[in-house]
């Protein structure tokens, strides 16, 4: 599935985002 895979590396990447913003 890669609808899952890229639902994954949206949520990474945006907790990621938001780590860097802190």
């Amino acid at each position: 599935m890669e609808l899952v895979f890229y639902m994954i590396s949206f949520k990474c990447c945006a907790v990621h985002h938001c780590l860097q913003s802190s």
